[in-house]
């Protein structure tokens, strides 16, 4: 699909947002035919007379959810690329918006680079899950993964993030350096880290210290 002959609708109810995206597509290819919209009724109204390739869809316009609207959408053109363009980014959303296979989900707080390279991965046919969501699946992986940990793991974690030594953290846990040494080792394998700069960053990271 040649870039320039693309007809891509902004559909979002603020019109700070229409500006911007409009603004970015233009500095990325000025021969793109931007159209707008900043309610349900008027992204139909603008798909019923043109044919449109390529939606940034805002997923809360005027109250209604367009999440739920993704197949009327489609039913007015099956190919159509949709990119849900949002500020939410809570996994059930994303969960939801991956159901109704959108082709890719960006977070509002995205910058001009991270459009473009999303642009260029669905216009070929790929999909593009944001930075932002991104960052949360690996802060949900996380969780799941300290859940194995147990207390007395998780105490000598706080130990190690403080700097102590494996001959301190003993002394203070009352256990053998042996034992610290297994511990740390169990803790390794649970959370797939391969070093201690690598946990104690794992362990910020998720809230364990």
């Amino acid at each position: 699909m040649k870039k320039s002959s693309i007809k891509i609708l902004v559909a979002d109810d603020h019109s700070l947002i229409i500006d911007s995206i409009t603004s970015i597509l233009l500095e990325i290819d000025d021969g793109f035919k931007v159209y707008i919209a900043k309610s349900k009724s008027e992204l139909l109204s603008v798909m019923a007379k043109e044919f449109i390739d390529l939606i940034f869809l805002d997923i809360n316009m005027n109250g209604v959810n367009m999440l739920d609207h993704v197949e009327q959408i489609r039913d007015i053109h099956p190919k159509v690329i949709i990119i849900i363009l949002t500020s939410y980014s809570s996994l059930s959303i994303v969960n939801d918006a991956i159901e109704k296979k959108v082709d890719a989900f960006l977070h509002k707080n995205t910058d001009k680079d991270e459009i473009k390279f999303a642009l260029n991965r669905v216009l070929n046919g790929k999909k593009y899950m944001s930075i932002e969501v991104n960052r949360k699946e690996k802060l949900k992986d996380g969780f799941q993964l300290a859940k194995q940990l147990t207390s007395q793991e998780l105490k000598l974690i706080k130990l190690l993030a403080k700097g102590y030594t494996n001959s301190k953290i003993s002394r203070i846990l009352h256990i053998s350096i042996y034992t610290v040494q297994t511990h740390r080792k169990n803790i390794h394998k649970k959370l797939g880290v391969k070093s201690v700069n690598e946990l104690i960053a794992f362990a910020y990271e998720n809230k364990l210290v």
